[in-house]
């Protein structure tokens, strides 16, 4: 398995664990190594449909340095097909190197994430190559579907128990550097 799927399985496992895991070493996130502004990614929170509710985030690159992105967030959502006033949260930096989890012990490690790669047709109507983390949360299945191609963390969905929870809708990549 290639280093970019241990890494991100292993951030995976630490998240799921609340952070347990001890952290060595800086490694770039490969979903902002090319980071320019004007990326963007959006995402959609799939709902039951009883809830007659939509919403959706669209993250977009405002400013980047050799050591991190500022990313800004806009939500929208919609409920009985009548949209709310959108959200916009405050631009958050983040850092574009990660720690990487040294190896994960027995005594860190209470959650197993499973990885493997799968084609994938996302909400956007293209097929994407993923990389799919399979663990468990709160007693469920998750899985997670991550493409380093696509920029801001590369979501392309999330499935709890078989059904879609958030899946990217689109995105696009700003002008070049």
């Amino acid at each position: 398995m290639r280093a970019t799927g241990k890494l991100l399985g292993l951030v995976a496992v630490a998240l799921a664990i609340g952070g347990g895991a001890l952290f060595a070493e800086k490694v770039e996130d490969e979903t902002l190594k090319d980071a320019r502004v004007g990326d963007w990614i959006e995402l959609r929170m799939v709902m039951p449909p009883e809830l007659n509710m939509t919403s959706s985030t669209r993250q977009s690159i405002l400013e980047v340095t050799k050591d991190e992105v500022v990313v800004e967030a806009v939500g929208t959502t919609a409920m009985n097909g009548k949209p709310l006033p959108a959200q916009k949260m405050p631009p958050q930096r983040r850092a574009r190197f990660i720690e990487k989890a040294a190896q994960p012990s027995e005594e860190t490690t209470s959650a197993k994430a499973n990885q493997s790669r799968e084609k994938v047709l996302a909400a956007d109507g293209k097929e994407y190559d993923c990389l799919v983390i399979e663990s468990e949360v709160g007693g469920k299945k998750a899985r997670t579907f991550i493409c380093k191609e696509l920029p801001l963390g590369g979501l392309v969905r999330s499935e709890l128990d078989g059904k879609v929870t958030l899946e990217m809708i689109g995105w696009g990549r700003g002008p070049g550097k």
